[in-house]
């Protein structure tokens, strides 16, 4: 594994480390600086390199990075994150980055992993379903990339051909060029469409 995280490059608009020891800041290694807030509760691990978050499975787990115009790519763009997972969601989905609400005219795309979709009585709480269209017939344990296009009537949601390991770490992404959505597992192309 390498030694040191990867460096922002001139087209990176945001550059999340999460190697804070301490803290509810999550600084931006961009040059934009578009630092965000950890919820109470993540927790400070060892990580891939060095220090990292780890998200439990509570609804206040999470980082949160405000709006700001530069996110937005007329062109396209690309997600990635290094993961390592301990287990997979029982709802429909762990998410892994996004820009999405309930509402539905506020969602513009997400990046997570498909849980096993359970609910009562199998488990005791029930999703709030947010995420339960863009993955219903999406298999279990894959990567998932849901976005809606500017002119698009609903979501589209693709799906990995390969299962996200658990225990070891692995790199995914997601592209779109404004043609052509990839997903990458482990620097490799898994799917295109």
């Amino acid at each position: 594994l390498p030694a040191l995280p990867p460096l922002a490059d001139s087209v990176t608009v945001g550059l999340w480390h999460f190697d804070e020891r301490a803290g509810t800041q999550a600084s931006d290694a961009s040059l934009f600086r578009l630092s965000g807030t950890f919820g109470p509760d993540t927790r400070v691990e060892f990580g891939r390199y060095k220090g990292a978050r780890a998200f439990t499975a509570t609804a206040q787990s999470f980082v949160f990075i405000p709006y700001n115009p530069v996110m937005e790519s007329p062109r396209g763009f690309t997600v990635e994150a290094w993961l390592y997972l301990n287990d997979y969601s029982q709802f429909e989905l762990s998410s892994i980055a996004m820009r999405w609400t309930p509402v539905p005219n506020e969602q513009s795309w997400l990046l997570g992993v498909v849980g096993r979709k359970l609910g009562p009585p199998t488990i005791t709480i029930a999703s709030p379903g947010w995420f339960a269209s863009e993955v219903a017939v999406l298999p279990q344990q894959h990567l998932v990339f849901a976005f809606r296009p500017e002119l698009a009537a609903a979501t589209q949601s693709f799906a990995s051909t390969a299962a996200i390991p658990r225990g070891r770490w692995v790199h995914v992404a997601a592209s779109v060029d404004g043609e052509v959505v990839r997903l990458f597992v482990d620097g490799r192309l898994d799917a295109q469409v």
